[in-house]
């Protein structure tokens, strides 16, 4: 890093979680600069600029103002910005963060096509399923350290010796992972009218969920255990919901 920091940039692409290029300036424009900043020899520019506007289907966007795209297409240029030239390796730092379904989907297809063209990719993301579908390798950190690292598979498996007791409520609004500070449990997740319970003794998990629902007044009205996911590995591991460790990236931040 320290004798070869400029021909080390050059093998490097990044898209950060916000957007970093110019407003004022048309995509493919905002691409032609990319290009000279990375130093892409003068007749390769136009050829590069075309291949990745096709690539990541904005050739008719390509006179645009980028301040005036929409959020799934400014993470589309972002992309296509990091790879004009031709990196080996590329950072995304949350790219399918506040998108809409479609644009998160369009975008997830785009990352896993990277395989094939033999790219490193490194991705941080807060969505357990995303990381589960897209790598090979999922390292898992807190407050800034890898706790465990290992492929999706792999930590799965791990998690196995801890069932999952998934249970759905009515009238639940009262209903807190506070609440169920008594349920004999790893770890707990409220979400809506679902709750999940990540623990080694279920018939005790059951007893103290009827008790208190007894107690609150809420009624159970389904219950299963479930076969843990790489959510319930995560959870496993650091006793953290994903909610509770983006809400503590977005309060450091």
């Amino acid at each position: 890093m320290r004798r070869e920091r400029v021909e080390i940039k050059r093998k490097i692409g990044v898209v950060p979680e916000a957007s970093n290029l110019y407003d004022e300036l048309t995509v493919r424009e905002n691409l032609g600069f990319v290009s000279k900043l990375y130093h892409v020899p003068r007749r390769l520019r136009e050829e590069r600029i075309t291949r990745v506007l096709d690539s990541f289907d904005l050739d008719e966007h390509g006179g645009r103002r980028f301040g005036r795209l929409s959020k799934g297409l400014k993470r589309r240029t972002v992309l296509a910005a990091a790879l004009i030239h031709e990196p080996d390796i590329l950072f995304l730092d949350e790219p399918t963060s506040g998108l809409d379904v479609v644009s998160a989907r369009t975008l997830r297809r785009m990352i896993e096509g990277f395989k094939e063209r033999e790219i490193t990719v490194f991705l941080t993301t807060h969505y357990i399923e995303e990381a589960g579908s897209l790598c090979d390798r999922v390292a898992i950190l807190v407050r800034g350290k890898i706790v465990t690292i290992d492929t999706p598979q792999a930590l799965e498996a791990a998690a196995q010796e801890m069932p999952v007791l998934d249970a759905r409520v009515e009238n639940g609004e009262c209903l807190t992972e506070e609440a169920l500070v008594g349920v004999p449990a790893m770890g707990i997740r409220v979400t809506g009218d679902r709750v999940r319970i990540y623990t080694r003794d279920i018939p005790g998990a059951i007893r103290a969920l009827s008790r208190v629902s007894e107690e609150l007044g809420f009624s159970i009205t389904e219950m299963n255990t479930l076969k843990p996911s790489l959510e319930d590995a995560f959870i496993r591991l650091t006793g953290l919901s994903a909610d509770q460790m983006k809400t503590e990236k977005e309060g450091k931040r």
